[in-house]
């Protein structure tokens, strides 16, 4: 059966599927990426640049839809966007520390933890295959992180793994938080404001901690940081509001799933990251955990449609 042979909707699916694909491989390249930025660049300033470039291409956007402007919309942008700051500051720094293979597996945590916080901040009510998701996500955790070989000494966690999954949990909010709010306003708009205010904050922080943003300008870092905040950060935006209304939130979850698995390989080819059987073993094991909890979050959506419900879940 040629392209042309599948039904019009069957084949948008497709290629939104493609292109969520896509996303996540991007995204699985800022870990490297910024794992090699952050040797020359200040975590505050590299924030800080990654956003306010994300904030600039969606400023004719924001313009034009500028009727939209309203105290609801900043509150809610600041909101969101204080939580997203951190999130990204605190995998910026952890990444001086840590892998970018280990990093990519230990943010994939945050799925588990939007299911952990959905239940005891929203009240709702998550299923058992989530409750395994992250029992074994849990154990993948330490498995990655913890060397179990060099006896007490090796069960000390690494800071680099702790910031990593202090930002994983603030992802997670960040995803509740906006769940809440996204319905109220327009999704680019909302990204707009957020992108403003984690511009803002890491712009003030580099200025604070570091004098100004060195190394930002730097030429050899041109490149880099294009790709960090154009096309990982506004880019990868742009085409999940594009593309999200073609594919089931269920399949765009699993898809994205795999950004980790894109983060090690390209660790390995661009930085010789090799991880231990250890590793591959632990991100196996909290690669299945998010796969579980997007399951029962895929079940969950589906008894909300069938109930006539709203399908939207954090």
């Amino acid at each position: 059966m040629t392209d042309t042979d599948v039904p019009p909707p069957a084949r948008r699916e497709r290629w939104a599927g493609f292109g969520f694909l896509l996303i996540a491989i991007v995204w699985g390249g800022t870990f490297p990426v910024v794992k090699d930025l952050v040797e020359r660049v200040p975590p505050h300033a590299l924030v800080a640049a990654r956003f306010c470039l994300a904030w600039l291409v969606l400023s004719g956007w924001a313009w034009h839809q500028r009727q939209a402007w309203g105290p609801g919309l900043l509150r809610a942008g600041v909101l969101a966007g204080l939580i997203l700051w951190g999130g990204f500051f605190t995998q910026t720094l952890g990444l001086q520390y840590t892998s970018a293979s280990k990093a990519g597996f230990i943010t994939a945590l945050n799925v588990v933890f939007v299911a952990v916080m959905a239940a005891l901040f929203l009240g709702k009510r998550s299923g058992p295959r989530t409750w395994a998701g992250v029992a074994v996500a849990t154990v993948g955790l330490a498995v990655l992180s913890l060397d179990f070989s060099e006896g007490l000494q090796g069960l000390r966690p690494q800071i680099g793994d702790l910031l990593v999954l202090l930002c994983a949990v603030l992802f997670a909010a960040h995803i509740v938080v906006v769940d809440q709010l996204a319905p109220r306003f327009d999704p680019v708009l909302l990204a707009w404001v957020q992108m403003g205010t984690a511009g803002a904050v890491a712009g003030a922080s580099a200025w604070a901690v570091d004098g100004g943003l060195p190394g930002v300008l730097a030429p050899a870092n041109a490149v880099p940081l294009l790709y960090l905040g154009l096309l990982a950060t506004a880019g990868a935006l742009l085409a999940q509001v594009s593309l999200q209304r073609f594919v089931a939130p269920a399949r765009v979850g699993l898809i994205l799933s795999l950004e980790p698995v894109f983060a090690a390989l390209f660790a390995w080819m661009l930085l010789g990251e090799r991880l231990a059987p250890s590793g591959w073993a632990g991100g196996a094991l909290v690669l299945a955990g998010v796969v579980l909890a997007e399951l029962d979050a895929a079940q969950q959506t589906a008894a909300r449609q069938v109930a006539g419900k709203p399908a939207r879940t954090p």
